[in-house]
């Protein structure tokens, strides 16, 4: 009895793993994605910087309905109210995209980002007359969560929020922090096979 229950459940994992990747040949494989936002310092930086502008282009391979590959490039730019300190970066990040539920049309998804920080910060003091600028790099984590509305299979337009942490390599004791918000359109394409 035992044998049999194991071989039942043997049998039905298995179905359910070849039925799920039948289905992902029928889907598009990659996106282009391309999305625009307002980052905003938080922690250590929300006492030197207000909010920016990003820009977000990226591209994601598709395995499943649900799990897919992703890899961004997220530039940004924060100054104060007088712009006498900014801090612009750059990362470069991959990581996994999770969608919470394969809708057809409305589909929210979730997704974890390792990055590297290309950073240049500085000040410009017109009070004192001088200015002084730094590049940095930093390792980092980007989370979010967002929501997309499909258009058809290959076109649709997302939401999202982010938050990226890094730490400066020359300055540990400078955890470098910020939110996004960004709104932006996804392409996908290359079909495995047509129905």
């Amino acid at each position: 009895m035992k044998k049999k229950l194991i071989l039942i459940s043997l049998a039905i994992i298995s179905l359910t793993i070849v039925s799920n990747n039948v289905k992902a040949q029928y889907e598009q494989k990659f996106s282009v994605n391309l999305a625009l936002g307002v980052t905003q310092a938080s922690g250590d930086m929300a006492d030197l910087f207000t909010q920016g502008a990003s820009l977000s282009p990226g591209i994601q391979l598709n395995f499943t309905g649900r799990l897919s590959l992703l890899a961004r490039i997220n530039g940004y730019t924060l100054s104060n109210e007088n712009d006498a300190n900014y801090f612009d970066n750059v990362n470069l990040g991959a990581g996994l995209k999770f969608k919470i539920t394969k809708g057809r049309r409305l589909i929210p998804y979730i997704f974890f980002l390792t990055d590297l920080n290309f950073a240049t910060y500085g000040y410009n003091d017109e009070y004192w007359a001088g200015s002084e600028e730094y590049s940095d790099i930093g390792l980092g984590v980007t989370p979010g969560a967002g929501l997309e509305l499909r258009f058809s299979d290959r076109f649709g337009i997302f939401g999202q929020v982010a938050y990226n942490s890094f730490v400066l390599a020359s300055n540990d004791a400078f955890n470098a922090t910020t939110t996004s918000f960004q709104v932006g359109i996804s392409f996908s394409f290359l079909k495995s096979k047509e129905l």
